[in-house]
């Protein structure tokens, strides 16, 4: 039985345009607040301008029209950037945060929290935030969710909740007293610190972020990363713990960078350098990749000599420790056929700190 034909021109769908927003600048996000005729759009330049529906006073009985209330933007357009630095100004993520204040996430990692009325003077250009956050975010803010106003257990405060996500893996969770708007970060989770240390791996970044929450205070975190797959994280409650959660963690990710300094500085100093041979060829001033699992193993950084492999990879990652004699990309193999030197690059920074040590004792 054949198909009737559609009309010539009649679409399946049809949208229609109620009105079209002039923006200066390419939109890179928007967000709207539920039961509130407001919307915010962000550009590429760091602008952000709040819209509101009114009426319009031009044509009697039509629907409300979108109106352009204030502007806001951190930079002034008379300052003078690099292209470098212009390419972090765009507003890559924006939220309400209740009616009086709404969140805006940039290109560049920076978290800014906006008074919605501004002055309250109409058609301005606000260019103060109420409070910025500068590198909350190492990379790209990719995602900003509200979370539900909450009491916070030890001062009884109402406080309101939203999470950022970004590039750099991180899920960042902050409340903010609902009176004055000073941000504290009280959870903080890296998506890909599992794979930190797989050499051949890419970074896991965040892509997208949603919110479940169930009755009373139990909130789940649904953040789509750049692995593919879909990450569950269970949120704890907001309090005001004795460090921000944020300088925590970086405080950890130091200490254990400081700890990977410490291993491969005892490793260049335990492994004797020697020459090698093989397919006819000398290999002068190395060692073999076992001299380095065995070291690991002997002196307790590692519990097997997989392990030990895997933390090799991440001293020649991480700490520039050493290279294959003859493959640029040749990872550290348990082989006393395999010949690794170490790297020139750690050896001038290892000397440059002797001669920093020696010249704070004289």
């Amino acid at each position: 039985e054949d198909e009737e034909e559609s009309p010539v021109g009649k679409n399946v769908a049809e949208i229609k345009l109620l009105q079209e927003l002039e923006h200066d600048n390419v939109v890179e996000s928007v967000a709207t607040i539920q039961g509130k005729s407001m919307l915010l759009a962000g550009d590429r330049m760091g602008g952000v301008t709040l819209w509101k529906r009114v009426k319009n006073v031009f044509k009697r009985g039509s629907p409300k029209i979108w109106q352009c209330i204030r502007v806001f933007n951190w930079r002034h357009t008379s300052e003078l950037h690099t292209c470098t630095e212009s390419m972090k100004f765009g507003i890559t993520s924006l939220s309400f945060l209740g009616e009086k204040f709404f969140v805006s996430g940039a290109k560049g990692g920076d978290i800014r929290i906006w008074n919605v009325n501004g002055s309250g003077a109409k058609d301005e250009v606000v260019h103060k935030e109420l409070i910025g956050l500068s590198g909350a975010h190492s990379s790209e803010i990719t995602s900003i969710v509200t979370g539900k106003n909450v009491v916070e257990g030890s001062s009884k405060e109402k406080m309101m909740t939203f999470n950022t996500c970004g590039k750099d893996g991180m899920v960042l969770s902050f409340m903010v007293p609902a009176e004055r708007p000073i941000p504290r970060c009280f959870n903080a989770v890296n998506v890909g610190i599992a794979y930190r240390y797989v050499s051949d791996g890419d970074s896991i970044c965040g892509f997208s972020l949603g919110c479940h929450e169930k009755e009373q205070y139990n909130t789940t975190l649904i953040v789509g990363s750049s692995c593919g797959g879909i990450k569950v994280l269970q949120q704890p409650c907001p309090s005001l713990g004795p460090q921000d959660a944020l300088l925590a963690y970086r405080q950890q990710i130091k200490e254990e960078s400081l700890t990977l300094q410490v291993i491969a500085e005892n490793a260049f100093r335990a492994i004797k350098c020697t020459d090698h041979k093989k397919h006819m060829q000398t290999y002068g001033d190395c060692f073999t990749g076992s001299d380095l699992v065995s070291f690991l193993v002997n002196e307790k950084h590692a519990a097997s000599r997989d392990d030990a492999v895997i933390l090799g990879c991440a001293l020649q990652k991480h700490m520039s420790l050493f290279r294959h004699v003859s493959k640029e990309c040749q990872l550290l193999e348990d082989d006393i056929r395999s010949f690794y030197r170490f790297d020139e690059e750690f050896k001038r920074g290892k000397r440059a700190k002797q001669i920093l040590r020696k010249s704070n004792t004289m």
